[in-house]
């Protein structure tokens, strides 16, 4: 199975991932925020990350920007996550054309 990196502020968004996740039987990984996720991903090198898009201090998309311009970053998809009216269709395109990755945007 695979190996990922799930990273949100949400500590309950976190377990729930985690735990379905693991029960699923992958290897998974947590961080609380952008600067931790990175340090993660280029720490663990996993083959998905879970990015929550909206969160404080190091924004997903900021995070994201980061591991882009990181030549050793060793996994080939992000997921942004996203929940509720805050991330628009066009920031969710921002954050696509940021790294490559494949997900899917719910309209509100």
């Amino acid at each position: 199975m695979a190996k990922i990196l799930v990273v949100d502020d949400d500590p309950r968004n976190l377990r729930l991932a985690v735990t379905v996740l693991e029960q699923a039987g992958h290897e998974v990984l947590s961080a609380q925020g952008g600067a931790e996720g990175v340090e993660a991903a280029l720490a663990h090198a996993p083959d998905l990350v879970l990015m929550d898009m909206q969160m404080p201090g190091m924004d997903g998309i900021a995070a994201l920007k980061c591991l882009r311009a990181e030549p050793l970053a060793g996994f080939a998809h992000a997921l942004p996550c996203a929940r509720g009216p805050k991330l628009s269709r066009r920031e969710f395109l921002r954050a696509r054309d940021t790294f490559p990755i494949s997900g899917v945007w719910h309209a509100k």
